[in-house]
This record gives structure tokens, C-alpha cells and sequence, in this order.
């Protein structure tokens, strides 16, 4: 399973790394996106160009800070 891969981790995954104000942001902001989007998609359906294109820019900004987020991640690079 995913012992291989935990092994390759340099830092032990605790309960208390994943509550990190990044990760908590990064899943929030996923949220959003997840709605904006759909919402959004859903109001240029109907007809609503204006609100539907905001929302769109709503999901395009939260995307956007996730990408930023992961860049400010620590990747290890894999154990061959």
C-alpha cells in the first residue's frame, strides 16, 4: 500500500501537520473553487452572464492561490 511511499517521506506526518493554516487555506479555497464553478457554470446556463462570469473569476482566483500554495510546498523528490 502506501508504506513505500510514507518511507520516502522525510517528515513524519503527524495530526498536527495537517492542520496547518496552509493546508486549512489550501482546503478552503478548494471549497470555493469547487462551488464558484459550479455555480457559476450554472448561472451562464440560465442566462445570468454577469454573476456567472464573476463566479468564474471567483474559481480562476481560488485556483490560482492553491497553485501558489503548492509552490511554497517542501517536495522530497522520490526514493528510486
Amino acid at each position: 500500500g502506501w508504506k513505500k511511499i510514507a518511507d520516502a517521506m522525510p517528515q513524519e506526518r503527524t495530526a498536527e501537520s495537517l492542520f496547518k493554516r496552509r493546508n486549512v487555506l489550501g482546503a478552503l479555497l478548494g471549497i470555493v473553487a469547487v462551488y464558484a464553478a459550479l455555480f457559476g457554470i450554472g448561472k451562464l446556463v440560465l442566462g445570468q452572464t454577469l454573476l456567472g462570469v464573476v463566479l468564474l473569476a471567483i474559481t480562476v482566483g481560488c485556483f490560482w492561490g492553491i497553485a501558489r500554495l503548492f509552490e511554497r510546498e517542501k517536495w522530497a523528490e522520490p526514493a528510486h
